[in-house]
């Protein structure tokens, strides 16, 4: 062999080992890369995970003061909480809006539990109107002990 061959075959294996350890490098690159990923990925879905149930817990919480509202300020019986409570939370699943108007032109997109609890909140108070019912006597309004037992006695 001639030294220019020999000095040329050298050059060749050099550079085919260059080659070599930049893809040995590349591969380790690479593969710490998809390990960073991987951890990234990881740590999202756990942010994501810990923020959702964050959020549920906050929802729960304003449902839970509303309802309680609602049977403080007597638009519900206190004895209905609970499944005013848990019948809210079944409408939550629902996917589906109702749109209201809201002033002239103006639409408003809101959920069938959020449409239900502000029918809540509206209403009158029920110990109001049970106290106007039984002020009643007969549609009429009541009279004083002696007239009542009058009419009454009149009446047998």
């Amino acid at each position: 062999m001639k030294p220019e061959e020999t000095i040329s075959e050298l050059r060749e294996e050099i550079e085919r080992l260059k080659a070599k350890l930049k893809d040995d490098a590349a591969s380790k690159e690479l593969a710490g890369l998809r390990k960073k990923l991987e951890d990234e990925q990881a740590a999202h879905e756990k942010t994501r995970t810990e923020f959702q149930k964050y959020r549920n817990e906050q929802e729960e919480a304003a449902l839970a003061a509303r309802v309680t509202a609602l049977a403080e300020s007597g638009r519900i019986l206190p004895a209905e909480k609970e499944k005013i409570t848990s019948f809210a939370k079944a409408m939550d699943d629902a996917a589906t809006t109702m749109e209201f108007a809201k002033a002239v032109g103006k639409v408003e997109k809101i959920s069938p539990r959020e449409a239900w609890l502000r029918e809540l909140e509206n209403r009158e108070p029920v110990h109001k109107s049970l106290t106007t019912e039984f002020a009643k006597d007969g549609g009429r309004e009541q009279q004083d002990e002696a007239a009542w037992s009058a009419e009454m006695d009149s009446k047998i």
